[in-house]
């Protein structure tokens, strides 16, 4: 008996002192402030890719602010065909059937209203980022264009007012014609042709008046380099050259602006034999031309 409680107290006061510590360690662990691990944050949803086109209007201009391309397939430029990409100078504008949608590696997919002259892609893919949407008159009384400070405005208001009167309401292949009969008659070129190809200016295709930038008279005209189409002053002659925006193939277009509408420049309004509103879905720096009278 003796022998049985000697073996049974070490085992009681082995097994309180395990109690002890459990209810010690316990008390410690819950005397202090709970530390609660924070539960891992979702990561932010990645901002999307800005959209250069902003709000899409079929009437709205985007200009290249770098030399880029109009593509066949989202691919480096470097690594495509000649048929399958079509470079595109910096400052070309075009305008867009519907709105280009959302990027894909940073291209949209977009269809062009015109071509691009030279470019046989009507659609592909432009690099978003060498886009931007071209200024416009916006309706302020404020003339944003910056035109030069050697117009000659008042006969730039008469060469408007001659190329609306002497006009014949159709369009009969004589564009070049009466247009020059209106520069002729507010004396910026002599008159007849033999007198304007005497000063350099051939006759033959109204795409060739851009010759007179290299003529004897070339002081009386400013060449006109509008970022927008909303920047063409009444009395700016319009060269277009030959095939570009759907003119004659063989001699090209010209016109004169009779009324200005900067906020909607789509209602301007231009005449030769006869008149038309202007061509605003044609890039306006590739394939067209402008003048205006300088002051003398």
């Amino acid at each position: 008996m003796l022998r049985s409680k000697t073996l049974q107290f070490p085992f009681e006061l082995s097994k309180r002192l395990w109690l002890l510590v459990l209810v010690t360690a316990c008390q410690n662990q819950i005397s202090g402030p709970i530390k609660r691990v924070p539960a891992p944050e979702k990561p932010a949803a990645p901002a999307p890719t800005a959209n250069p086109f902003g709000q899409f209007s079929p009437n709205q201009i985007y200009s290249a602010s770098v030399k880029t391309h109009l593509k066949s397939k989202i691919t480096d430029s470097a690594k495509l065909a000649a048929s399958e990409k079509c470079e595109i100078l910096e400052g070309t504008q075009i305008v867009l059937k519907v709105p280009p949608g959302s990027p894909v590696n940073k291209h949209w997919n977009i269809e062009l209203q015109l071509k691009i002259p030279g470019c046989s892609l009507e659609r592909g893919y432009l690099f978003a980022e060498h886009w931007r949407q071209a200024p416009s008159g916006g309706g302020n009384s404020a003339d944003p264009c910056g035109f030069p400070s050697d117009l000659d405005v008042n006969v730039g208001k008469q060469l408007a007012q001659e190329a609306s009167r002497l006009n014949i309401g159709r369009f009969t292949g004589r564009c070049y014609e009466y247009t020059g009969i209106a520069i002729e008659n507010v004396g910026l070129m002599p008159k007849g042709a033999a007198a304007w190809k005497g000063v350099g200016v051939p006759v033959e295709s109204a795409a060739d008046f851009v010759q007179v930038e290299k003529s004897s008279v070339s002081d009386r005209f400013v060449r006109l380099r509008p970022n927008s189409w909303a920047c063409l002053p009444e009395g700016t002659i319009v060269v277009w050259d030959r095939g570009v925006c759907g003119f004659n193939a063989t001699h090209g277009h010209i016109e004169v602006v009779v009324s200005r509408s900067p906020s909607f420049p789509a209602e301007t309004k231009l005449c030769s034999d006869g008149c038309q509103t202007l061509q605003t879905k044609c890039s306006i720096n590739s394939g067209v031309s402008f003048f205006f009278p300088r002051k003398r």
